[in-house]
């Protein structure tokens, strides 16, 4: 169903940050590609790069499938623009 996170409706981006590091964002991608060897400082990774590209979205929510589906979507989508 949904943490109060995803129930939230979400502002539209307006803009996006280009201040990332190219090699964390890398990384994050990497490690979301083997979901089931994420553990907590893979996640801090991936969270810090979510919040890089998109400052003060919302807090991810680590124990919300909906939460992580949707952060692992904007990494891919953001490391494939990018590279």
């Amino acid at each position: 169903m949904g943490c109060n996170t995803c129930k939230k409706k979400q502002k539209p981006i307006t803009t996006l940050s280009s201040d990332v590091n190219m090699e964390e964002l890398k990384q994050a991608h990497e490690y979301l590609l083997i979901a089931s060897k994420m553990n907590d400082d893979k996640w801090d990774l991936v969270e810090k790069v979510y919040n890089d590209l998109y400052p003060q979205r919302f807090r991810l929510n680590r124990g919300c499938k909906d939460c992580l589906n949707k952060v692992a979507r904007v990494i891919h989508h953001e490391y494939k623009k990018r590279s």
